[in-house]
């Protein structure tokens, strides 16, 4: 759209990222049916494509359980990417929903001595962390000034921190507070004063040698501080986070393909369910065997979908594309995307035996149901070619979907409710010449 419909228009950009990203993705392997993941460093965005276009919630889009009144793209967002966050809470082992900062990255010259400095020092206090490894990663201050006034504590946090990372547990030590509860960091985390760095997929993947950007030592070394609260070996370890991430793209590959309506945060936490996908996994067992297959195909956008999403479509039997350009596809959506508006309209019966419109402009009784289609037609038309003009493309070309909506009454017979039209243009943007 044009930036001055934008601007008059501001909610319906919401999504408009992701959207990008899934449009990127239809230009980029010209597949016009498929389920399409965006996997980040925080979150992986998962939409599809349909007939050639990118599938929109016509009932709403919907933000943090909540549906809106926004037409936005059908979406689903998920806290888990390359720097999802992962620890061990009673020696149960978590991947995300937090972001972090991988370890890997941390340990980069200039802070790796201050790094192995603070490992020896969690690697000799285990039993400290050992009912939450998160008490044992990593804060680094990131030089940023403080835009309010820190308290006393926050001060002598932030002074403690230039000399390098320091782990939450060690700061009680230093600042003297008594207890991990009361340590203040939460304002200066949200700030972005201080990052968080902790164990990550990405560092994973370094230990295992798919990734080479970073410190693969610093890795190996804080998975095997980890890995110990576990009484894990490092492989071990590792590999049952991997098996975690593959569980969790499982679960959002199949959810993505259930009919709306279905209370999809529940699926993950079904026994049940996680049985079931658990069989999947394991290649079944003596009494069961649960096969699951995509008719469609997965395309992966991100630099590290390949990475990520390789196990979870072959176990469910799918197409996996990477498309040449797969981690700027957001770029490449946001300059191909075509411009598309929409008008819906209905011809609805009045008691009268009459008929009357409804979404258009002008809701005069017509005498008639071809008259007051006919006027409908006219109306939608003429109003979503405004719309075209206005959103930023010259074409012209109306598509028309038609809906009857009937009911029946008690002996049977059949009654009309309604007819609904959708008029759409699609076309591309109008270029201006400089």
């Amino acid at each position: 759209m044009r930036a001055e419909y934008a601007r008059k228009h501001p909610v319906e950009t919401i999504l408009s990222g992701p959207a990008a990203s899934i449009a990127g993705a239809r230009y980029l392997t010209d597949i016009r049916n498929a389920t399409v993941i965006d996997v980040g460093g925080t979150t992986s965005d998962i939409g599809k494509l349909q007939d050639g276009a990118v599938r929109i919630c016509r009932e709403g889009a919907e933000v943090g359980r909540r549906r809106t009144h926004v037409q936005a793209i059908d979406m689903r967002t998920v806290g888990l990417g390359g720097d999802s966050e992962v620890f061990i809470e009673k020696q149960r082992l978590f991947v995300g929903p937090r972001r972090v900062a991988p370890v890997s990255w941390l340990s980069e010259p200039g802070r790796e001595a201050a790094l192995g400095e603070e490992l020896e020092w969690l690697e000799a206090r285990v039993d400290d962390f050992a009912t939450d490894t998160r008490h044992a990663e990593f804060l680094h201050a990131t030089g940023l000034a403080p835009s309010f006034e820190p308290s006393d504590q926050e001060v002598r946090i932030l002074e403690a921190l230039e000399t390098g990372p320091i782990s939450p547990l060690h700061l009680v030590e230093i600042v003297g507070c008594g207890h991990i509860r009361l340590l203040r960091i939460g304002r200066l985390e949200t700030t972005y004063l201080v990052q968080r760095c902790g164990l990550t997929p990405t560092d994973i993947l370094h230990i295992n040698g798919r990734l080479d950007l970073w410190d693969a030592e610093a890795a190996r070394r804080y998975a095997d501080l980890i890995a110990s609260v576990r009484g894990e070996s490092r492989d071990a370890f590792a590999r049952a986070i991997m098996e975690m991430v593959t569980e969790k793209m499982v679960f959002e590959l199949v959810r993505r393909q259930l009919p709306a309506g279905n209370d999809m945060d529940d699926l993950e936490h079904s026994p049940t369910a996680k049985g079931l996908v658990d069989v999947l996994l394991s290649g079944g067992n003596h009494h069961l065997s649960v096969s699951l297959e995509l008719t469609e195909p997965v395309v992966g956008l991100g630099a590290a979908a390949p990475l990520f999403l390789a196990d979870a479509v072959a176990h469910l039997h799918a197409r996996l594309e990477i498309p040449r350009f797969a981690e700027v596809a957001n770029a490449v959506g946001a300059i191909t995307s075509m411009v598309s508006v929409s008008r819906v309209g209905s011809v609805v019966p009045s008691p009268y035996g009459t008929f009357r419109l409804s979404g258009v402009s002008g809701t005069a009784g017509f005498d008639s149901f071809d008259k007051a289609y006919r006027a409908l037609l006219s109306a939608l038309e003429g109003a979503v070619r405004d719309d075209a003009a206005s959103a930023g493309t010259d074409e012209r070309t109306v598509a028309l979907e038609v809906h009857d909506r009937m009911g029946t009454t008690a002996d049977g017979t059949e009654v009309f409710l309604e007819r609904r039209v959708a008029a759409t243009i699609t076309g591309v943007p109008r270029t201006t010449a400089m």
